[in-house]
């Protein structure tokens, strides 16, 4: 959470895409161990 509030604060479009990406990432592999 603290990430996301960083990026909001000095909006920069390269970072936000990178921690988006991450966190897509994050996402999925959690899906995976679900299954």
């Amino acid at each position: 959470m603290l990430r996301l509030g960083l990026i909001h604060r000095r909006s920069d479009a390269p970072l936000r895409l990178l921690l988006r990406a991450l966190l897509l990432n994050d996402f999925r592999q959690q899906q995976r161990q679900r299954k």
